[in-house]
């Protein structure tokens, strides 16, 4: 039961769930792809008031956040103890600027992984999602930990195909 793990624990599990998918060698753009998709999911939910939608896109794009940080070797707990001194408004415009940018610094950093300031700005831009992300679970009566327990509930026995570079789970492929 995931109820009693804790955040360090949970990141662990969803790392291993990610190396036994191959999930952790893909490309961190097209994990990129799917945190924007999150991020519409969250607003979706926010938008609507659905305390379920909006827990579950929390977790499912820390999942992501998780998952990118194991393909550019970065430390993804690092950023979830830096997040702590995270600051700024909590808004739509905050998330969208932060992904615009790390999607922006992903792409440089694709093309030349050898840049260790594009490595640190990536992790900042990580932590600060993050951040956000933390706040968000916590001005709708919720937390980090337990949004991460709920999405890794929801993935751990998922099974599916890496198609052009994305895991794609079993629901979601189209049969011919």
């Amino acid at each position: 039961m995931t109820n009693s793990l804790t955040i360090d624990e949970l990141i662990g599990k969803v790392e291993q769930w990610s190396v036994d998918r191959n999930i952790n060698h893909a490309s961190p753009l097209k994990q990129f792809d799917k945190l924007v998709e999150e991020h519409g999911e969250l607003v979706r939910g926010l938008n609507k008031q659905d305390m379920q939608l909006i827990k579950d896109s929390i977790g499912d794009m820390f999942v992501v956040l998780i998952i990118m940080m194991q393909q550019i070797k970065g430390n993804i707990k690092l950023a979830l103890s830096l997040s702590d001194f995270g600051e700024g408004e909590v808004n739509t415009l905050n998330y969208i600027k932060s992904l615009f940018y790390l999607g922006e610094k992903l792409e440089d950093f694709m093309s030349d992984n050898n840049n260790g300031n594009l490595f640190s700005e990536i992790q900042t831009l990580i932590t600060n999602i993050t951040y956000l992300l933390k706040e968000t679970a916590y001005k709708n009566s919720s937390d980090l930990r337990t949004c991460l327990a709920h999405a890794y509930d929801e993935i751990k026995n998922r099974k599916g195909k890496m198609i052009d570079g994305k895991f794609v789970k079993d629901s979601d492929l189209k049969c011919d």
